[in-house]
């Protein structure tokens, strides 16, 4: 069985108050869980534009590309479709305090989480991950 390879980028939207954006998906995979607004990097694209185009699709938030926080492998069983994903984890800084515009196709949910609050929800592995490591260096 061939494995199909996913290239994604995935943005760690950080607003004023340095709470971390997530979303709940509406979509697989990880339906229903909560992940950082992301998706598949398109051909011709880079991971940092990609990742700016997911936030705006996903959420109608702008914002500027900051550091690679992380690089994450891992196969994954989707619709019966093993496939290889890596996933970046960028910085995303807000240019201004937007309003946030969920696209309901896409995401059900959204909240600001903290380094209090964010192991109260459902976070896909990978996200939490990153989450982890995130809230780990602020303590």
């Amino acid at each position: 069985m061939k494995i199909k390879e996913c290239l994604s980028s995935v943005g760690v939207v950080y607003n004023s108050k340095k709470q971390i954006l997530i979303t709940q998906r509406n979509t697989e995979p990880f339906y229903q869980k909560w992940v950082m607004p992301g998706g598949k990097v398109d051909q011709g694209e880079t991971p940092e534009k990609a990742v700016l185009r997911e936030v705006k699709e996903e959420v109608g938030l702008e914002g500027t590309v900051g550091e690679l926080l992380a690089k994450k492998e891992f196969p994954l069983s989707v619709s019966g479709e093993i496939r290889q994903y890596r996933v970046y984890f960028f910085e995303v800084f807000l240019e201004k305090e937007f309003e946030i515009q969920p696209n309901f196709a896409e995401v059900s949910d959204y909240a600001w989480v903290s380094r209090d609050s964010y192991e109260s929800y459902d976070i896909a592995p990978r996200n939490k991950e990153v989450l982890d490591a995130i809230f780990l260096k602020t303590q």
